[in-house]
């Protein structure tokens, strides 16, 4: 196991700069995630940690080594790509056993290895088929382990169950989280899938444009999210966003000027706010009289809703825009009758005007 420290990096590609001078430190036996949406790096980023890409400046120090100079094969990462990237014509013990042999390891040891492995794995029955043999979740873990068995200090995966139907993806990233655990393995991690990022993840780190946008543990960002870009890329469906016009101060906390005039009561929130975000598991259909935000008849409408058997996410065209909420699949909501919302105040988020997320004050 090793620590990897990513110290003011950046990457050009000839006049375009797409990595922009990013320090991170990817612990020792954690699974770091690198997420972001597609073009933001993160696969760049892997791609200089491994090698297969130059550094335009900074430095990358793998184990406390500087790896700079060094040639993939001398920096002890092993890589999993998401087209697995084996040999069509070798068997599985072949595929696995391939990485030994170019290093030259003893017969004895090299099957030693591979058996280990495949054991781990789950492989041993797979050993002597082709690869054409193997459905998608098997030449993933063959791909897994041809990279587990140089023993490398790094594990670096590059969207490595894109091509995997969605129950497959389920029992891989349980696969990936059981490995982890069991070989106290450093992995870097990149996906542009959150559910990934959020079930598999240590820390995620989260990219755009080339820039990290927050570093934290699932629930850090979750919870916490540092701006309104990870606010809005963290959770499913997004994060609701309404426009704020005015913040004044009265006896009951704040007043919001929301962007259609109408107005919201919440707790003391920052005067320079711009934006208040809510999550559409954080909101309720209430009680008029306790009601966050009410709307008359013909003030609201359905514009679609997606069913999940005991809940659905039902989404609605308010006054002041669009809203999304979490309801129970059997509430109705009659666009022919008054519509109560409501929600704690305290589930708000608050941004501003430059999308940076401002605090609360205690309570």
């Amino acid at each position: 196991m090793s620590e990897v420290l990513i110290e003011g990096v950046s990457k050009r590609f000839g006049r375009t700069e797409v990595i922009h001078g990013i320090d991170l430190r990817i612990k020792e036996g954690e699974l770091t995630v690198l997420l972001g949406p597609s073009g933001c790096g993160k696969s760049t980023l892997l791609r200089m940690i491994a090698g297969l890409e130059d550094i335009s400046e900074g430095v990358i120090r793998i184990g406390g080594e500087e790896v700079n100079d060094l040639e993939p094969v001398e920096r002890g990462c092993a890589m999993v790509f998401q087209n697995y990237a084996l040999y069509p014509h070798q068997t599985v013990r072949r595929n696995m056993a391939f990485p030994l042999k170019m290093a030259r390891l003893p017969r004895a040891e090299i099957a030693r290895r591979v058996a280990a492995t495949a054991k781990l794995l789950q492989l041993e029955e797979l050993l002597d088929r082709l690869p054409r043999d193997l459905s998608g979740g098997q030449r993933q873990r063959v791909a897994m382990g041809r990279a587990m068995i140089r023993e490398p200090k790094i594990f670096l995966f590059d969207e490595p169950l894109s091509n995997l139907d969605a129950e497959l993806r389920v029992r891989m990233r349980l696969e990936i989280s059981r490995l982890q655990r069991e070989l106290l393995a450093t992995m870097v991690f990149v996906t542009h899938d959150q559910v990934e990022a959020m079930t598999l993840a240590h820390r995620i780190v989260i990219m755009r444009a080339g820039l990290i946008e927050q570093v934290g543990t699932p629930l850090e960002v979750y919870r916490r999210p540092a701006n309104r870009f990870v606010a809005g890329f963290i959770g499913s469906p997004a994060m609701n966003f309404i426009d704020v016009r005015e913040v004044r101060a009265d006896a009951t906390g704040s007043q919001l000027t929301l962007g259609d005039g109408s107005t919201l009561v919440a707790g003391a929130l920052p005067a320079e706010t711009a934006s208040v975000g809510i999550r559409p598991e954080h909101i309720r259909i209430g009680l008029a009289e306790r009601a966050s935000l009410s709307f008359a008849a013909g003030q609201h409408r359905s514009i679609g809703a997606e069913h999940l058997g005991d809940r659905s996410y039902r989404y609605l065209s308010l006054p002041f825009g669009e809203l999304t909420m979490l309801a129970p699949e059997e509430q109705v909501i009659d666009e022919t009758e008054p519509l109560a919302i409501s929600f704690d105040p305290a589930r708000l988020h608050c941004f501003a005007h430059d999308g940076r997320r401002l605090e609360r004050a205690a309570a």
